[in-house]
């Protein structure tokens, strides 16, 4: 063997160990040696089914035509106007919490996109969006 193959088979040596390091540090998505290494967070995850918060439902019960099928733009304030309205049935955080979630729904925000008006708890026409 002359010494320009023996270089050349090192450097292919070389080339192959590095991609087999590659390989395994990195998870493979196409199934090649990269079963060595722990799946990511993301595989591991199972995706969970949504919990409905308790004050929610409670609002659902409570307010059907504004947390009900269709969801309608509430009037500024209404946070302050449920905890007038239920001193006794919601507590302030958990309110605050279940509001948040409200507000943030892809339906609440497509009806506030659409420019449906404002309402407030009596089911009222109160101002626009």
């Amino acid at each position: 063997m002359t010494e320009e193959t023996q270089a050349s088979e090192v450097i292919n040596a070389t080339e192959a160990t590095n991609a087999t390091e590659v390989m395994l540090a990195t998870p493979n998505d196409q199934g090649g040696s990269g079963d060595q290494i722990a799946p990511t967070k993301k595989h591991q995850q199972q995706p969970q089914a949504r919990t409905v918060s308790p004050v929610l439902e409670r609002l659902f019960e409570l307010y059907p035509k504004l947390f009900g099928a269709k969801f309608l733009p509430l009037k500024l304030g209404v946070f302050q106007d449920l905890l007038a309205r239920h001193p006794d049935e919601f507590k302030k955080d958990e309110l605050k919490v279940a509001m948040g979630q409200h507000a943030r729904s892809t339906r609440y925000l497509q009806s506030v996109a659409a420019g449906n008006a404002r309402y407030d708890l009596d089911g009222q026409v109160v101002e626009p969006v």
